[in-house]
C-alpha cells in the first residue's frame, strides 16, 4: 500500500528517521505506527498507576495529620498533667 505524506516537516522526518533507526520515512512512519497501540496502551496503564499512588500518597498524608493532631493532643495532656504535680 502506497501512503504519501505531503505536508510531513523534513525536520520531524528526520527525527523520526532517527529515533526509529529507519533509513526511509516510509520505513520510520511505519514502525511508528506499529509501536503507537501498544505505547498508548503502556501510558494508560502508567496513568492508572500514577493514579493509584497519588491515591495511596494522600491517604498517607491523611494518617500522618492524623497522627500528628493525636501526637500534639496526648503531649497538651501530657503537659497539663505535668503541671498539676
Amino acid at each position: 500500500m502506497l501512503v504519501k505524506i505531503l505536508d510531513a516537516d523534513d525536520a520531524f522526518v528526520e527525527k523520526l528517521k532517527l529515533d526509529t533507526g529507519a533509513t526511509t520515512a516510509s520505513k520510520a512512519y511505519a514502525y511508528a505506527a506499529e509501536r503507537f497501540a501498544p505505547l498508548s496502551e503502556y501510558c494508560d496503564d502508567l496513568n492508572k498507576q500514577i493514579f493509584r499512588l497519588k491515591t495511596q500518597l494522600a491517604d498517607a498524608d491523611r494518617t500522618i495529620a492524623s497522627a500528628r493532631s493525636a501526637a500534639k493532643v496526648l503531649l497538651d495532656h501530657v503537659s497539663q498533667a505535668s503541671l498539676e504535680l
